[in-house]
């Protein structure tokens, strides 16, 4: 935990004075009724001078005093955000969803050994960004460019097949609408 404004704390040295005023304050109270009352009839008296009171009051204000002044210091823990300058690769994995990544000739499936790959693929990566385009006859973003490496392994593990009225391998609807140089 850090402070925002730690030089307050030394706010916390006015609770010394106080506490001495409150206990000299009590003892004069003390002396006060001594004064009054004498010690033999102060034992049989059945109202008490309220000592346990007041050194609960006292108590509470002295700890209410040195919240505070923790309050003003402004404590601060948890999440810090920090700009960092991130240099790295933008990778877009392409993943063919048609009906024929159903095939069995890998096992348990392409689309299954697909999808693992680019998993353990991303698993490795530390600092590129990662985007999955889904395509078939159509195409889709399954998840747009992150640096968030679970929600993309999640939504890369839940890349299904197209439904039957988007089939056919359409490699060049997964790429982008660039002009590639000749």
């Amino acid at each position: 935990m850090t402070f925002a404004y730690p030089h307050v704390l030394f706010l916390l040295l006015l609770l010394i004075p106080f506490a001495a005023l409150v206990i000299h304050n009590f003892r004069r109270k003390k002396r006060i009724l001594r004064e009054f009352i004498a010690e033999e009839a102060q034992g049989a008296m059945v109202v008490r001078a309220g000592r346990e009171i007041d050194f609960f009051k006292a108590s509470l204000l002295i700890a209410a005093l040195a919240f505070i002044v923790l309050a003003l210091a402004r404590p601060q823990w948890g999440e810090r955000f920090e700009s960092t300058d991130i240099r790295g690769l933008e990778i877009v994995f392409l993943l063919d969803t048609s009906a024929s990544m159903n095939a069995e000739d890998l096992q348990p499936s392409r689309l299954e050994v697909a999808r693992n790959l680019i998993v353990a693929i991303v698993e490795a990566l530390r600092t590129d960004m990662v985007s999955q385009v889904n395509f078939a006859g159509a195409a889709y973003v399954q998840c747009p460019p992150t640096l968030d490496y679970e929600a993309f392994k999640l939504l890369a593990l839940a890349s299904a097949t197209s439904p039957e009225e988007e089939q056919g391998t359409d490699f060049a609807k997964g790429l982008p609408a660039r002009r590639w140089p000749s």
